[in-house]
């Protein structure tokens, strides 16, 4: 239900669209994310660049820390921290506006450099590699409706007329 009302919020319509739960136990961290048209491709990272309300909601419900990032490997990256219901922290980093020589760094110096971005940071801070936060969309999770009613609608099927 969250989730959904936070959706709607953000101007789209729930109907089509889904809740993507992953999870990594060990470390304590839960990834959402929404399955919809608009949720793909750079579209879709630009979207979520710009459309929090999930996360704000979360930190009200779960009172902990929520992260919301979008990653554009052709374009941006932004890490957005939630605390009170509102933004906290952040940092946005377009890799347009980046003066870099990428000619005169070595592989190895490249990805030093990475691992100082948004990306970069947030993953230390989860205790992952940037690349294993960059796997993250590609976990295996449960995708849940958010057209229906609560979690009875998941855990039974629907029946027919």
């Amino acid at each position: 239900m969250l989730a959904r009302e936070a959706l709607e919020r953000d101007g789209q319509s729930a109907a089509s669209a889904g809740l993507f739960v992953s999870a990594d136990v060990p470390r304590r961290l839960v990834r959402l994310a929404y399955d919809a048209p608009h949720t793909y491709g750079a579209a879709g990272a630009e979207w979520y660049r710009q459309h929090h309300g999930l996360a704000a909601a979360l930190y009200l419900a779960l009172e902990g820390t929520v992260h919301a990032y979008a990653f554009d490997p052709d374009a941006f990256e932004v890490v957005t921290a939630y605390g009170g219901g509102a933004a906290v922290g952040g940092e946005t980093l377009l890799y347009e506006e980046l003066d870099l020589d990428v000619e005169e760094l070595t592989e190895a110096d490249f990805e030093a450099l990475r691992e100082r971005w948004p990306m970069g940071r947030l993953a230390r801070l989860l205790g992952l590699s940037r690349d294993e936060l960059l796997r993250l969309p590609f976990a295996p999770g449960t995708l849940l409706p958010l057209q229906g009613t609560g979690l009875g609608d998941v855990l039974e099927p629907a029946r027919g007329p």
